[in-house]
């Protein structure tokens, strides 16, 4: 398991909760509100059932974190264990998943708008390749995106990072 610097207080003093933007599976994801200095974010809220589960997301953050300096990676700001929950805070990609824009425009994407979502995911997936990291679940549910533009890898519940001692995958 990769190392992750994790907090242990009370989040909501360095955070507001502006509102709820999905429920997923395994956690909810709330728009927030950082109060040093008013960025926006999103905050995914999960609650493990387990050691493992809290093992999984850790490593998710993890990876998010060795990923930090790459634009094509969705960026963890930081996490926090309070109260047995994980608040793990990441950069606010305010278009949502490339799935719902493709729902909301079906047919209607050009070829320069699709060329530039290849090129954004496979230089994501080059960047973690280089790292030895796999992502291991590519789909549009997992790939962001901004208003202004900008699209980004998500979702590393299953990546894996190979290693000398685990290298077969």
């Amino acid at each position: 398991m990769l190392k992750v610097n994790v907090r242990y207080e009370d989040p909501s003093q360095y955070y507001n909760v502006i509102g709820k933007i999905a429920v997923g599976a395994f956690s909810k994801v709330f728009e927030v509100e950082r109060k040093s200095d008013q960025r926006v974010c999103a905050l995914k809220f999960c609650d493990p059932k387990s050691d493992q589960d809290r093992e999984n997301i850790l490593n998710e953050v993890g990876i998010m974190l060795l990923c930090k300096d790459n634009d094509s990676i969705l960026q963890c700001l930081e996490c926090f264990e309070f109260k047995d929950k994980l608040w793990i805070f990441i950069e606010m990609m305010d278009g949502g998943a490339l799935t719902e824009m493709l729902e909301k425009m079906p047919g209607k994407l050009s070829e320069q708008c699709c060329k530039y979502v290849c090129l954004k995911v496979l230089k994501g997936l080059k960047y973690l390749h280089d790292r030895h990291i796999l992502h291991r679940d590519i789909k549009s549910d997992n790939v962001l995106i901004s208003t202004t533009g900008s699209i980004k890898l998500a979702d590393f519940g299953y990546a894996t990072q190979l290693t000398l001692e685990n290298k077969n995958r």
